[in-house]
């Protein structure tokens, strides 16, 4: 049985004055469907370079990417565009909330683009089953503002599951927060991944955080190696 996603010797490199700098070299990778995967590293060492290859975001200088059977690399940037609004969730440091809508506003903004035809009142639904979910049920008229550190990344965690996606992609998403609402948010996105059953890779620094994922990775020099974390 073919792996859910694959990578196949992705390669990326950087023009700069002293030449190419190969910042991934050769990463190969297989996941099955709703399996979680850490991928942990020093600052710099490629981890979010290597998440927006996969997402979408940025294109390998060589491998493929391939979600579903589906090879990703070779798409134009319109059929990119599509699969990542359709299939593909991001949880970044920062939440990116819209500090002039509320919570429930910001939530469905990924509803707007064009993606899973669904009556508003389905994406409406499930968003406050979700934000409710997530103990955020009196919070939705609230605005980011006035909202905590942990409530607001529980809001974007939400607007990355909106669509339902079949990939989660989470980059660093405690590196912003306090330990309390770093465990929490741990927690929540592992308890999200089982009932939504979707894939699930961060890149994290976090040792607990890489600990509640089923595989690990250590990223170093451009070379992703599994790990005994």
């Amino acid at each position: 049985m073919s792996a859910f996603l694959r990578l196949e010797d992705i390669r990326k490199s950087y023009a700069g004055p002293g030449g190419q700098t190969e910042v991934l070299s050769g990463i190969s990778l297989d996941a099955g469907q709703g399996q979680t995967i850490a991928i942990v590293g020093p600052s710099g060492c490629g981890k979010s370079t290597l998440l927006n290859i996969v997402g979408l975001l940025d294109r390998p200088t060589a491998g493929k990417v391939i979600l579903d059977e589906r090879e990703l690399t070779a798409l134009s940037d319109t059929e990119a565009a599509k699969v990542r609004n359709r299939k593909i969730g991001f949880v970044f440091q920062m939440h990116h909330l819209l500090p002039q809508c509320s919570v429930l506003e910001n939530v469905l903004l990924p509803t707007l683009a064009g993606g899973k035809k669904l009556p508003a009142r389905e994406f409406q639904s499930r968003a406050q089953e979700l934000l409710e979910r997530v103990g955020l049920k009196d919070r939705m008229q609230h605005r980011p503002g006035q909202l905590s550190a942990g409530q607001r990344q529980r809001a974007a965690i939400v607007r990355a599951l909106i669509l339902q996606p079949v990939l989660l992609l989470a980059d660093e998403p405690t590196g912003a927060l306090d330990k309390d609402n770093a465990e929490q948010i741990a927690e929540l996105i592992v308890e999200l991944n089982r009932q939504e059953k979707m894939t699930l890779i961060v890149a994290t620094h976090s040792m607990e955080l890489a600990g509640k994922m089923e595989w690990r990775y250590q990223l170093t020099q451009g070379v992703l190696r599994q790990s005994e974390i």
